[in-house]
């Protein structure tokens, strides 16, 4: 049953490396129960609306360092007794041993000082808890940012800003598996799981995902805006004719198979 309540929640959302990060912890979340959870770089709040929805009971906080970001969150979550706050990862405002479980999801390749980010981390979680890091991964598929792909290998360098910058874009730094589990068990986690996530995806595939978001932030009443929303799992609301995101989760079934190192996405499960 939660497995369906996951997938009917994870339905309109387009970005299939997202979907497969968010099912990937969500699956693993709510075998643990939690009664307090924090997200740390919550962004528009797509994670707190899904906890929201898969764990009601839990007490679910939500912090960002952006006002837009909040502000953008608290709209998509109209209703929802979700707190929020502005901080950093750097000295966040919570005491020692808080949280029974923490998602940390695409912040630490934005940190100057990732291992910073991380102790604070370790310091808020209560001894047994859990936390989830994702994180993109250097070994990224060809097609999901062809440019940077080729540039990477055989110029040693890459695109850093605007919408040519595809992956790169905001990051400083992307990850390999050895790097991230060194970083995390320098902080004294223990590590639980580690996998590479999104290995097929179609030719472009983050270009044509900034297109779309371009598209409809400049269409804020449109009905379509509303349809395609990764926040919106009304049924009675129709996906259109066909569903849009149709072609991508065609193409993502062949990520339900694990294949070696290459994919878009890392993600790891710790435990203090």
């Amino acid at each position: 049953m939660r497995n369906n309540q996951i997938e009917n929640l994870l339905s309109r959302t387009g970005d299939v490396a997202l979907r497969r990060r968010a099912r990937w912890i969500l699956e693993r979340i709510i075998k643990s129960r939690p009664k307090k959870i924090l997200d740390i770089g919550c962004g528009d709040g797509f994670y707190l609306y899904l906890l929201s929805s898969v764990i009601p009971s839990a007490e679910i906080i939500g912090i960002d360092p952006d006002p837009k970001a909040l502000k953008s969150a608290k709209r998509n979550l109209l209703g929802d007794k979700i707190e929020l706050k502005k901080g950093s990862i750097y000295k966040l405002p919570f005491k020692d041993e808080s949280f029974d479980l923490i998602i940390v999801s695409e912040v630490l390749e934005h940190l100057e000082n990732d291992a910073k980010g991380i102790s604070e981390v370790y310091r808020i979680l209560r001894p047994s808890g859990l936390a989830f890091f994702s994180v993109p991964h250097a070994n990224y598929p060809f097609f999901w940012d062809p440019i940077n792909w080729v540039l990477e290998r055989f110029m040693g360098t890459h695109i850093k800003s605007g919408f040519w910058a595809g992956f790169w874009n905001n990051h400083l730094r992307l990850y390999s598996q050895s790097l991230l589990t060194s970083k995390l068990k320098s902080s004294k986690f223990k590590s639980i799981e580690t996998q590479i996530l999104t290995s097929y995806c179609l030719p472009f595939n983050h270009h044509l995902l900034n297109l779309a978001a371009r598209f409809l932030v400049n269409r804020k009443n449109s009905s379509i805006r509303r349809v395609v929303s990764k926040f919106n799992t009304n049924s009675k609301d129709g996906m259109l004719t066909v569903n849009p995101y149709g072609l991508f989760f065609w193409i993502d079934q062949l990520n339900n198979r694990t294949y070696g190192e290459i994919g878009v996405s890392l993600v790891s499960s710790v435990k203090k």
